[in-house]
């Protein structure tokens, strides 16, 4: 449908980043008085970060530059790979042991749409990650997909179907709404990855992170 959309435009771009996903017991994080630092943390090619679940486990994840191209990766493969700049970085003991912890690793490359210009043409229209997948820094991809659909419901109805440009006039309403905010949003995933992971980026990591 994005190739009806926008032709030339239907295929995903690669990015440079890959990402793991896993679970691990909250006991297999922490070692003897530590606390399990819940949160993000940025560094040199590699970011990750661990979030609570229920049930004394941790949501964890990191992503960083990864050369290889192909798919599907290998999670252990793909875990190798990341304590290289784990290592270098120093990184809090809770994220190499969730590496070794963790079950149902899920290692993936990260993919975005490419940036769009239009959402819709004649009666086709384009929603979430169709017209704007985007890296999950902002943690606005699933967000925008329902706020997508719930505008264009609403543009739609709004319009009484006995008008004959009526539909035309809703999803160009529609698009004039959606379309900035989502490409903005869909750049601005990008740039952040940037400052968390790029060495040349360092200083406007470390400037936005410092405390006052």
């Amino acid at each position: 449908v994005r190739e009806l959309v926008a032709p030339g435009r239907a295929q995903r771009l690669a990015t440079p980043w890959a990402a793991l996903r896993g679970i691990a017991p909250v006991a297999a994080l922490a070692g003897p008085g530590e606390a399990v630092p819940y949160g993000e943390a940025w560094g040199d090619g590699l970011l990750w970060g661990l979030a609570p679940l229920p049930q004394h486990r941790a949501y964890w994840f990191a992503a960083w530059p990864d050369g290889q191209r192909s798919e599907p990766l290998d999670p252990a493969a793909a875990a190798a790979r990341a304590r290289i700049p784990l290592r270098s970085q120093r990184a809090h003991p809770a994220i190499v042991r969730a590496l070794d912890a963790g079950s149902g690793i899920l290692a993936a490359r990260l993919w975005e749409a490419p940036p769009l210009r239009r959402y819709v043409r004649g009666r086709y229209a384009v929603i979430g990650d169709a017209a704007h997948a985007a890296l999950p820094n902002l943690g606005r991809g699933a967000n925008d997909a329902i706020l997508d659909a719930v505008a264009l419901a609403a543009a739609l109805n709004r319009t009484a179907e006995a008008h004959p440009r009526g539909r035309e006039r809703a999803l160009a309403a529609w698009q004039a709404r959606r379309l900035a905010s989502t490409q903005a949003a869909r750049a601005g995933a990008r740039a952040v990855m940037g400052v968390a992971t790029g060495r040349r980026l360092r200083w406007l990591r470390e400037a936005a992170s410092a405390r006052p």
